[in-house]
């Protein structure tokens, strides 16, 4: 709440007040030398320490404490030059972040007054206190051998998860309007005692007033965290360092029993993901044809996996496998993305883009073609970039990812030349420009869909192969920052964001970012595949179909229908006319 807030805040600057906290971060943190990235996770300063009147609603009672300030050169302190004087001239003349500090101080008091619910985020405490056991053993390896911190972290790992859990079902009630204020009365009142329970009421040994065992100080005023352990970690008392890890390890149970108390008033305990399971499954039941479905939250590691290894024809979503391989050679310094590639008659494709429309000549960059083949779809952008960096290159670097069932052989020039060749034999050679000029208003549209069917089927060629599960592997390297380079994932992403064929995935989702991809083969097949963050949650989906039987539009509803389910269960926005019934 305190970075959102930020947000909506001026800096005197001009900026934000969150650009000008996180680039003040950035450049402190590149001062001291650190590695890594300043993220909103990282902003706020957890570890907490004395000297203020904090610290005994923190460390004695337990209360969750906030502590606001603006810092710079400060050389009077505790000097006779410390006066209105200075601070007029020379600390902040005018007043400015002094107004700016009662600003964020009102408006998070606002905030808090007015929330239905406290917008507590155990999840997020979960990590702080992994990072805090992780730093416990950082440099200590030689001695840390005689305590056994596996079963404290296995323990701070299913609090998170609870955590989770309970921030999804709160997202779903609070955007169903299901909660009364009697139940968020009591739902607020469970969640206050979380920082209650992680007190100690003997204390850390030998200084029981400290009672909170996140939250201690040192002898001066600087933070200590897991107080009671950490002291005896550093004393090399390792019975009472045990000791301490199993009352820490105890206040973790207690609290995620608490939340999974929550949980299961809210329909979302830890068995939850077998309901939306169920709820794919009923689709994939009711499907004329084959479906396959891979989900994986990656927030939680919830994971679904439905048909998910069998192969099938994947058409453009094969198109991410392709722009992997690409940004690979990039990254190598094969290619370079504003490398050009001159376009002829003979590039020409079958409607399918752009490109194919436009006079023979152009000169598009790699990244233009890249972004051509996944927003549009065009083909005469794929065939190119096949051509430019090899499919067998782009079929063994994924299986060098794990993708073995992951492969493209064809181009799409061979795969109409065997499409229209079915329908007139003079074209199974035909050139680009050739196949743009079929005469299909000499067939009946069933005789196109036929040769159309007859080649995905008995032809023996394809477009792409994959799995869901290959597919979904793949988008989770993507979403993490790890499919080649971060830079080159995140530039995959962005590209798939402006993607301009959504009568898929998101027909019904409402405020969902999404990266994705189709793949069209329609009404014989339609696919989609890609990355939805939902309430902050990064969700791989992907949905393969064949053999369909019916409509183009009942197939792409169909699909449709599979990423509305996934993102409501998550807590996510559909639109007012999904009906989970319809089919």
């Amino acid at each position: 709440m305190l970075v959102e807030t930020t947000r909506s805040l001026q800096d005197p600057s001009g900026k934000s007040l969150y650009e000008a906290w996180k680039e003040s971060e950035t450049r402190k943190k590149t001062e001291r030398k650190e590695a890594g990235e300043v993220t909103d996770y990282t902003l706020a300063d957890t570890r907490i320490g004395s000297g203020s009147d904090h610290t005994v609603f923190l460390n004695f009672v337990g209360m969750p404490v906030l502590g606001l300030g603006f810092e710079g050169p400060y050389g009077v302190y505790h000097s006779m030059y410390d006066d209105f004087y200075w601070m007029n001239h020379f600390g902040d003349p005018g007043y400015r972040y002094h107004v700016l500090m009662s600003q964020l101080w009102g408006v998070l008091a606002l905030r808090l007054a007015n929330a239905d619910l406290l917008p507590f985020d155990f999840a997020n405490y979960a990590n702080n206190i992994r990072d805090f056991v992780h730093d416990l053993s950082a440099g200590r390896s030689e001695d840390m051998h005689q305590l056994d911190l596996t079963p404290l972290l296995d323990s701070v790992q299913q609090f998170g998860d609870a955590g989770v859990r309970l921030d999804q079902a709160l997202s779903r009630a609070l955007a169903a309007g299901t909660i009364s204020s009697d139940h968020a009365l009591s739902i607020n009142q469970a969640m206050m005692k979380v920082e209650r329970n992680w007190l100690n009421p003997e204390g850390i040994p030998g200084r029981p007033w400290f009672k909170h065992m996140l939250y201690g100080a040192r002898y001066t005023y600087a933070h200590l965290e897991l107080p009671g352990l950490t002291e005896a970690v550093e004393k090399q008392d390792w019975p009472t360092a045990k000791q301490q890890a199993e009352l820490l390890r105890a206040a973790l149970l207690e609290n995620t029993k608490l939340l999974e108390g929550l949980n299961a008033q809210l329909g979302n305990g830890k068995n939850s993901t077998s309901s939306l399971q169920n709820q794919l499954e009923k689709i994939r039941s009711t499907f004329p044809g084959d479906m396959s479905v891979y989900m994986k939250n990656l927030a939680n590691g919830d994971e679904i996996a439905i048909d998910s290894d069998k192969v099938f024809e994947t058409f453009s979503v094969i198109k991410l496998a392709i722009a992997t391989e690409l940004m690979h050679q990039v990254e190598a310094g094969k290619i370079s993305l504003s490398d050009r590639i001159p376009l002829t008659a003979a590039n020409e494709r079958l409607p399918s883009g752009v490109l194919y429309a436009m006079d023979p000549g152009l000169t598009p960059t790699l990244k233009d073609l890249l972004t051509l083949m996944i927003i549009i779809s065009d083909n005469e952008a794929t065939d190119a970039l096949g051509d430019k960096v090899g499919r067998d290159n782009v079929t063994a670097y994924v299986h060098s990812l794990g993708l073995a069932n992951t492969s493209i052989h064809f181009s799409d020039l061979d795969w109409d030349r065997t499409w229209l060749g079915t329908l007139d034999a003079a074209f199974k050679n035909a050139s680009g420009d050739q196949t743009v000029n079929f005469p299909f208003d000499k067939y009946t549209g069933q005789q196109v869909q036929e040769a159309f069917g007859h080649t995905i089927y008995d032809a023996g060629i394809y477009f792409g192969h994959s799995t869901t599960r290959d597919i979904g592997h793949l988008l989770e390297l993507m979403a993490t920052g790890k499919l080649v380079s971060k830079n080159a994932s995140e530039l995959i992403l962005e590209i798939m964001e402006k993607q301009q064929v959504n009568d898929r995935f998101p027909r019904y989702l409402e405020n969902v970012r999404i990266a994705h991809k189709t793949g069209d083969g329609q009404p014989f097949i339609a696919n989609d595949a890609g990355v939805l963050w939902v309430n902050n949650q990064p969700i791989v989906l992907v949905v393969f179909t064949g053999h369909h039987r019916g409509t183009t539009a009942s197939l792409h509803d169909r699909i449709a229908r599979v990423a509305a389910n996934v993102v409501k269960h998550y807590g996510g926005q559909v639109s007012a006319d999904f009906k989970e019934s319809a089919q």
